[in-house]
């Protein structure tokens, strides 16, 4: 069942629900290495939510599904950890979630995860709207708090164990942006939004714009330690 209606829903006068789902791919391998669970949970969520809120939607509630080998009470509990200060941050219901013991399918020690988010938006206020986006609009962009749950792939490659410091950062939890985005839309000068996950800033942003328009970038920001260190290592071109 859905949340106890608030007196904020209110506001919407032509509500759209919107659902998303994902998971933290291989980061459960740096925290295994690193025996470290409680920030997985943070990750889950925020990779649902920031898929929402992009959308103009904001999450209402949350939903986790863990496959396991063997339950292990201690890592679960740390998980879930995670999970509740994600929705905490995100200000959403973890209204419920499963959690399945596949001895046949995983390994002892092994575990996935996998999350589902349920988002309100309204209608008309919903992104991107590509017919109004035009050349010479700004492009914005709010900094991560490091890789977040996409690349870890390539990081775990060549972020070495024997660096603990460096090792470390690839655990820092995915950055949850649905307060942030609920103050800049009350604006309504938005006019697209990027989750930036996998395919990059160009690749994620191209997909909420118009054919006709193409982003550009100036990155004169500062670039965090891990992603110099991962560039360097990799190699990874400019």
């Amino acid at each position: 069942s859905f949340p106890t209606r608030r007196s904020s829903d209110l506001r919407y006068k032509n509500p759209v629900i919107l659902t998303t789902t994902d998971g933290v791919g291989t980061k459960i391998l740096v925290a295994k290495t690193l025996n470290r669970f409680d920030t997985l949970g943070i990750d889950l969520v925020a990779m649902c939510v920031n898929d929402l809120a992009v959308c103009g939607a904001f999450p209402e509630i949350f939903l986790d599904y863990i496959a396991c080998g063997t339950l292990d009470e201690t890592v679960l509990k740390e998980v879930m950890k995670g999970i509740i200060r994600g929705c905490e941050t995100a200000e959403c219901t973890l209204s419920g979630g499963e959690t399945a013991e596949m001895p046949d399918l995983y390994k002892t020690q092994d575990f996935d995860l996998a999350g589902f988010a349920v988002g309100i938006g309204e209608k008309h206020r919903l992104l991107p709207k590509k017919d109004a986006v035009s050349p010479g609009n700004i492009i914005f962009g709010l900094p991560s708090s490091g890789i977040h749950s996409n690349g870890l792939s390539l990081a775990r490659k060549v972020i070495p164990m024997e660096e603990p410091d460096l090792f470390e950062q690839l655990l820092v939890p995915t950055r949850i942006y649905v307060r942030e985005l609920k103050v800049l839309f009350t604006s309504r000068a938005v006019l697209a939004a990027a989750h930036i996950t996998g395919g990059g800033l160009e690749g994620n942003l191209a997909r909420v714009l118009p054919n006709h328009v193409i982003p550009k970038f100036t990155y004169s920001w500062p670039v965090p330690e891990i992603f110099q260190e991962i560039q360097r290592r990799g190699p990874v071109l400019e």
